[in-house]
């Protein structure tokens, strides 16, 4: 009996496995929509995943940083921050 339960759990899990089930949450998570940032381009991206913040340097000519959420929401700029652009030296 133990024998034939365990063939038909493996045939089960073969069957599943050759159909493609989606598990369920395994959706894609990007957003399908893009969001408008208060910048024309930008030169630099830093994620603080931590602190659920995304910062934008707009590149040359620019002298603010953007920060918005993870999502791109609430977006705020922060001024005077000219060189925001430059690369660091070693």
């Amino acid at each position: 009996m133990k024998t034939r339960r365990m063939s038909l759990l493996a045939a089960a899990a073969t069957v599943l496995g050759l159909t493609g089930v989606i598990v369920p949450g395994a959706a894609d998570s990007y957003a399908a929509s893009g969001v408008a940032l208060p910048i024309a381009h930008f030169s630099h991206l830093l994620v603080d995943a931590g602190h659920g913040h995304l910062f934008f340097s707009g590149g040359a000519g620019a002298d603010g940083i953007v920060v918005t959420d993870l999502d791109g929401g609430d977006a705020t700029t922060i001024g005077g921050e000219p060189g925001a652009t430059r690369q660091g030296t070693r």
